[in-house]
């Protein structure tokens, strides 16, 4: 501060709520929010608000119970749909990719009808162009049935237009977290495959496999910046997690 005054970009704080609220994710307009907001326990639900912060939180549909997880929400059709993963406790951790209006509206679920055989997909990331979708999904036989005794997750990507599914990744270690690079062509992904987790870049036919990170830390949550020189990921490297950028240079 100078006299008082900020010197930096504004920080404005968009929640204040007692509960946790966390993976925010603005729309195109640069005015519609969503984020996942947890009202106790591990449960949480995708809600969608103003960002400027006139309007209140709007839940989206749910199941008729509590024991719902709903995370890493994403826009898709220029803002015109949502995106997000849904896991329901009490059907034995049953997951899909969901898909719903802004306005909570035309809630469904996107499945693979053909290619590769999925099993409890999560973690969503759409391309820019909306032509496809990247997740990752159980490839190993998860113990008791259950998400959170994750065995061998991969990653697959989703031709929206023909529903085929294709896995991409092959390794007896969990592949993770995949988001799409503005240029429609790479994805980067967590992957543990060498005994650390570490931040991976790939392109979407599965070619050109890549070790960004490279240190003791967990590496985890990679986002490309637009002009794909640089990326941005937490990591625990100083005992909690804090946000690093890696440039990559070029032209």
């Amino acid at each position: 501060f100078a006299a008082g005054q900020p010197t930096g970009p504004l920080l404005e704080r968009l929640t204040d709520d007692p509960v946790d609220e966390w993976q925010p994710a603005l729309a195109p307009d640069g005015v519609t929010l969503a984020m996942s907001r947890a009202p106790g326990g591990r449960y949480s639900a995708v809600v969608v608000r103003d960002a400027c912060g006139n309007a209140h939180a709007v839940s989206l549909p749910r199941r008729p119970h509590n024991e719902v997880r709903e995370e890493v929400p994403g826009f898709v059709e220029g803002g015109a749909g949502l995106i997000f993963g849904h896991i329901c406790k009490l059907e034995r951790d049953i997951t899909d990719i969901a898909r719903v209006r802004p306005d909570g509206s035309d809630f469904g679920k996107i499945q693979p009808t053909s290619g590769d055989p999925v099993q409890l997909p999560l973690r969503p990331s759409a391309s820019p162009d909306g032509n496809w979708l990247a997740f990752d999904a159980e490839a190993g036989v998860p113990d008791l049935g259950y998400i959170e005794f994750e065995d061998n997750r991969e990653i697959y990507v989703l031709e929206l237009a023909t529903g085929v599914a294709r896995r991409l990744t092959h390794h007896p270690a969990s592949d993770k977290l995949p988001v799409f690079a503005p240029d429609n062509k790479t994805l980067y992904f967590r992957s543990e495959r060498d005994g650390n987790s570490e931040i991976y870049r790939m392109d979407v036919d599965g070619g050109h496999l890549t070790r960004i990170t490279d240190h003791p830390a967990l590496d985890t949550w990679p986002s490309p910046s637009p002009d794909g020189r640089s990326v941005v990921f937490a990591a625990d490297v100083f005992g909690q997690f804090d946000v690093f950028r890696m440039e990559f240079g070029g032209p």
